[in-house]
């Protein structure tokens, strides 16, 4: 709760207090439970998906981001801060398994979406956008192959190898332009 919570409602509140005009805050797309969705409303999962709860299983982690993504939604009402949320999923790392649905985030995707974070449209006061690839490489996994053998219920919207989160709402009012095949760190070198 203090690293999770309280470390970035403070960070906030001090940015909004220096009168800093974005405030950029790296949420997850554990918000969705990720690694073992309870509830999918569609696919390609979009931020208005169903966020489950800790009686659902939802980790702590992935509630405290919701809890901090709501605070900043108010505390954004009044005053001149805008506050965007970053749900990432596996920020400058490949995913090569089916644990987090093959959702990567290349190290220029992810610069590229932090960037478009900091210049958001003036109407925007708060808001969540998904940030990963918008594919995924062909050579790791047919998503929709997947999404279809695992959800087989799940209405989907699916185009080509599109990364099951949803990149369509960054990339309509961020800006966001997410590109294929690009660099990712080692996991040998945080592991």
């Amino acid at each position: 709760m203090r690293l999770n919570y309280d470390a970035a409602i403070n960070v906030f509140e001090a940015a909004r207090d220096a009168s800093v005009p974005v405030f950029v805050f790296a949420s997850s797309a554990q918000v969705y439970k990720i690694n073992d969705p309870v509830r999918l409303d569609r696919l390609p999962i979009l931020e208005s998906n169903y966020l489950p709860l800790p009686a659902e299983g939802q980790s702590v982690y992935g509630f405290l981001k919701v809890a901090v993504e709501r605070y900043l939604a108010g505390a954004c009402q009044t005053g001149s801060t805008q506050a965007i949320s970053l749900r990432l999923e596996c920020p400058g790392f490949l995913t090569t398994g089916p644990g987090n649905q093959y959702i990567s985030t290349s190290v220029e995707n992810l610069v590229n979406g932090f960037a478009c974070a900091l210049s958001p449209p003036s109407d925007v006061r708060a808001d969540v956008f998904n940030l990963a690839d918008a594919e995924v490489d062909p050579t790791i996994a047919n998503v929709a192959a997947y999404a279809r053998a695992r959800w087989p219920y799940v209405p989907t919207a699916l185009t080509g190898n599109e990364c099951l989160l949803s990149t369509e709402k960054a990339q309509r009012v961020l800006g966001y332009r997410p590109r294929a095949f690009g660099h990712y760190i080692p996991t040998e070198v945080v592991w």
